[in-house]
């Protein structure tokens, strides 16, 4: 009686592949947290930015809609607009508007929805404001840096007492 030659894999080459491919499969997916990380604090970080950048394009061409229409103003003159960063990272921006525009005189309601991001914020409550080019007050623009961090990145927004807004992200 002949006997064939076996056809087929055995156990320990099947063993072989299935652990390289277990291998290959765990650091392509954590590559993928990774990358995800990453864009997610790149995106809440541009979103953060243009934000401020808003409110201070919006002061330079004084476009207002709660100031010059509000009845309950006494002195609803326009001065520019607040943009409030509290310590937990949540962003508002509201209209300043009387001839002081002190905090009491900033409009109730944010004029855009809050933006809290879901990545590490490093910084304390803060307050930039940027005043329109024909207000009572000094063009003064609060100097600063914010922060977002990943577990890998961080998302540095600086504020030169010029005005100009940059960003740039560095790794941990």
């Amino acid at each position: 009686m002949k006997y064939l030659p076996a056809a087929g894999f055995t156990l320990i080459e099947l063993l072989v592949v299935a652990a390289i491919m277990m291998v290959v499969i765990g650091g392509s997916i954590a590559g993928y947290v990774q990358f995800n990380e990453y864009r997610t604090l790149v995106t809440e970080g541009r979103t953060l930015e243009n934000r401020i950048k808003m409110a201070q394009n919006k002061a330079r061409i004084r476009a207002t809609k709660l100031c010059d229409d509000d009845p309950d103003v006494v002195n609803d003159d326009f001065q520019g607009f607040r943009t409030t960063i509290s310590a937990t990272g949540e962003v508002n921006t509201h209209e300043l508007c009387g001839a002081t525009a002190s905090p009491s005189n900033t409009q109730m309601g944010p004029i855009t929805d809050s933006f809290t991001p879901t990545m590490i914020f490093a910084g304390g409550s803060t307050q930039y404001d940027f005043f329109t080019p024909q207000s009572q007050h000094d063009p003064e623009i609060g100097a600063g840096s914010i922060s977002l961090s990943s577990t890998k990145n961080r998302y540095t927004i600086t504020i030169s007492s010029t005005g100009v807004i940059s960003s740039a992200i560095t790794d941990l």
